[in-house]
């Protein structure tokens, strides 16, 4: 016994002084090749297209963005795919045309860069979740997710009847409504606001059409959430759209309340309530007012300045072939305006802080709702 543990002892002896002359010797190569070496192996993963992210996205704003597959990042509660390298940067140009450049132009660098987000992930189909197509899903303020990135270009959609480039408006409507989740939460806004709708928030807002959510008040079924995403959904729709498209918009109630439209036959066979429908308009006016008010200020934001330089930024992003590529400077002018399926927006509990939906995404009971109101 003793025998074997010498002959061990000695191996161990030479073989430590094999890998001490080795690492002498490694130690003496470690020269330039080796570190343009390593270089090269690393410049294997930089396309072009890398490149261009880091020089228009990284650099200037620190932003990560990622576009290849990461099932890490992605999650494990759908399955999806990366989105095809060739839609990916007029994808990222589009946006930061229209919604960067925006609040750049009218605000500055030094209000931009600190608060958007600082990695933005990118996937090439829809997240199809509880019924809803998901659009985008922002986590914690500090991350984006954006879904169906190879449909973003679509000239024509069956949903949109009469829409040209509808994903291109969801797109930039998703991005202005998650930043305005970003505004309040840095620095809050009126607890008056939710008193204007608060007896018609509702966790079961998707039984809800739009026209019927414009007739309670919001501008959108969704906006019937909660008082954050109903701020949000002011500011999104406002932003993204002409005065023009505001008014119709914020008056659909109204005009079913003319024609004397039964929204919903199944539970309701009665037509609009004309009175009813007004106060509902009068409602998103008065939210509307306190955005507003909100908006300059805490942030000295100016609502209609941002407007303008939003649509005047998409108007130019749309017809930039080199974004669109059949678009042409010979089209006729278009503006941003939001349009959608079902479900918008699917957002990370931290983000929205409203306690509403549990960890997966799903939404809570009628139960569960009260015991996390009492907490």
């Amino acid at each position: 016994m003793r025998y074997m543990n010498y002959i061990h002892g000695s191996l161990l002896v030479l073989i430590g002084s094999v890998l001490l002359l080795g690492g002498c010797k490694k130690e003496e190569d470690l020269t330039a090749p080796d570190f343009q070496r390593e270089t090269a192996l690393l410049k294997r993963y930089q396309t072009p297209l890398d490149k261009w992210i880091k020089a228009e996205y990284t650099d200037p704003y620190n932003i990560e963005v990622i576009w290849r597959w990461d099932t890490k990042e992605a999650g494990y509660n759908s399955n999806y795919i990366p989105p095809r390298p060739e839609n990916v940067q007029p994808f990222l140009t589009m946006l930061k045309q229209t919604f960067i450049k925006t609040y750049q132009e009218e605000m500055g660098n030094s209000f931009i860069k600190p608060l958007i987000p600082k990695q933005f992930m990118l996937l090439g189909e829809w997240g199809y979740q509880f019924g809803s197509r998901r659009l985008a899903q922002a986590e914690a303020g500090s991350k984006f997710v954006f879904y169906g990135v190879d449909y973003w270009d679509q000239k024509e959609d069956d949903q949109y009847p009469g829409v040209e480039y509808p994903f291109v408006r969801e797109a930039v409507h998703t991005m202005f409504h998650e930043f305005g989740h970003i505004l309040h939460q840095n620095k809050k806004f009126t607890e008056d606001f939710q008193s204007v709708s608060k007896k018609h928030y509702t966790i079961r807002w998707t039984d809800f059409s739009d026209t019927e959510a414009r007739v309670k008040g919001f501008t959108s079924n969704y906006s019937m959430l909660n008082h954050n995403e109903d701020f949000v959904e002011i500011l999104a729709f406002y932003i993204t759209m002409t005065p023009e498209q505001w008014d119709a918009h914020i008056s659909t109630g109204v005009e079913a309340a003319e024609k004397e439209l039964v929204l919903n036959p199944d539970h309701d066979p009665n037509p609009v309530d004309p009175k009813e429908a007004e106060e509902g308009r009068q409602a998103i006016l008065t939210k509307l007012a306190m955005v507003r008010d909100y908006l300059k200020a805490t942030w000295n934001i100016d609502l209609d300045e941002i407007r303008d330089a939003a649509l005047k930024n998409a108007e130019m992003a749309l017809k930039n072939p080199e974004i669109i590529p059949q678009s042409s400077a010979s089209t006729r002018s278009y503006v941003i305006a939001p349009f959608y399926a079902v479900s918008p927006y699917t957002h990370n509990r931290v983000l929205c802080a409203t306690g509403q939906h549990k960890e997966d995404g799903s939404p809570l009971t009628e139960a569960q709702l009260d015991a996390s109101k009492r907490n």
